[in-house]
């Protein structure tokens, strides 16, 4: 049976009635010095809005992550990552959690690409305003975000990639990229045959069948633009697995690639196990390792 339009249009509502209901909790308890609900597009929308989080000052190391949040392009929010962002803040790191507009059927994963690039723009234009010290910009993303920041490491080394996209970076130069259970070949994922054509033009728009424009914001076919250390991470029970599975066979025998594969039976080890529960002993070790990869980097 396939998947319908409908299904993923009552996922999105009820993520949204959980997340409003959990978002009091999480404010509650930070404990870092940030900055919330900072607007990128200047337009009061919450979806053009990150937030950002430093490390305690004795442990500061400079380093900052920007985070892509993952959701299949229509759902979850920034907030949903800051229980992830916590891990990479003990340890140091700064954090900011990204957010763009989630598809309602209307939109394309290129209006999503250039909410991105707009509040990675807002970063860098104003990293002195926002306290953020040093240059050492790392990338991450699971899921749909995945994808994103795979694209975006690639669109920061391919100026013409960007003319086509009709887009520009002020001053991006990420250090690496890290993905969780990512997307790779948009292409394959915008033909899935598990969903119906409702279901696909609700997760990817109206252009669901622009083949064009579904090569050119797909990360598989600019791999040589990723001139940069890459990270990345899947688990046997996920259902992207094999996403993850072709990233690390484009990469492999390049010295700065790092591939972590869990292999677990516990159901909890499933997609972005490490985002959603970090305490599980195979989360920790793909988030340490995470954290050692940025450092030798």
């Amino acid at each position: 049976m396939k998947i319908p339009g409908f299904t993923l249009s009552l996922m999105a509502k009820n993520f949204e009635k959980r997340a409003a209901k959990k978002r009091p909790e999480i404010f509650a308890n930070l404990k870092y010095d940030h900055k919330l609900d900072v607007n990128y597009a200047g337009d009061g929308n919450d979806k053009h809005c990150f937030d950002a989080f430093f490390a305690e000052k004795d442990k500061r190391l400079g380093k900052l992550i920007i985070d892509v949040h993952g959701g299949a392009y229509i759902l979850s929010t920034r907030k949903e990552n800051y229980i992830f962002g916590k891990v990479f803040l003990e340890h140091g790191f700064d954090f900011i959690a990204v957010d763009y507009r989630l598809n309602d059927g209307s939109l394309s994963v290129a209006d999503q690409i250039s909410d991105c690039v707009a509040c990675i723009n807002y970063i860098t234009d104003h990293a002195k305003d926002l306290g953020i010290e040093g240059d050492e910009i790392y990338l991450t993303g699971d899921s749909a975000g995945g994808h994103f920041a795979l694209l975006l490491a690639e669109m920061a080394n391919n100026d013409e990639l960007c003319d086509k996209m009709g887009l520009k970076f002020h001053a991006f130069k990420p250090k690496a990229v890290l993905v969780n259970c990512t997307v790779f070949d948009l292409v394959a994922s915008t033909q899935a045959k598990a969903m119906t054509n409702g279901a696909r033009r609700r997760m990817f728009g109206p252009r669901v069948d622009d083949i064009e424009l579904a090569s050119l914001y797909s990360p598989k076919e600019h791999l040589g633009d990723l001139k940069l250390p890459v990270f990345a991470s899947t688990c046997r029970r996920e259902f992207l697995r094999n996403e993850s599975l072709q990233l690390s066979k484009a990469l492999e025998g390049r010295d700065d690639f790092e591939f972590i594969d869990i292999d677990s039976d516990d159901k909890q080890v499933d997609h972005v196990h490490n985002v959603n529960f970090p305490d599980l002993p195979e989360s920790i070790r793909v988030n340490s390792g995470m954290i050692e990869f940025m450092k030798k980097y």
